[in-house]
């Protein structure tokens, strides 16, 4: 490295809630598209509430979320400790 020089940030931990991943609708894709391009960086989970496989997600919403992982959580956990 190169005296001076800056390293590129290492990625985050990122979740991404949507509580209807399974319905695969417009505000899955909102937030699937946020995802897929977050996962180009960043450690991506997507928390569900349902089980829901992103390669179907993606297929279906026409996004690429081979990066992505989910977690799968009870829809009554408070988000603060799930993420």
């Amino acid at each position: 490295m190169v005296a001076g020089a800056v390293s590129a940030p290492q990625g985050l931990r990122v979740a991404v809630y949507d509580r209807h991943w399974a319905t695969a609708g417009g505000g899955e894709k909102y937030a699937g598209g946020i995802a897929e391009v977050l996962s180009h960086d960043n450690d991506v989970t997507l928390i569900a509430t349902d089980e829901v496989d992103p390669e179907w997600l993606g297929e279906r919403l026409a996004l690429d979320l081979g990066r992505v992982t989910v977690a799968v959580v009870d829809e009554c956990d408070p988000l603060e400790r799930v993420s």
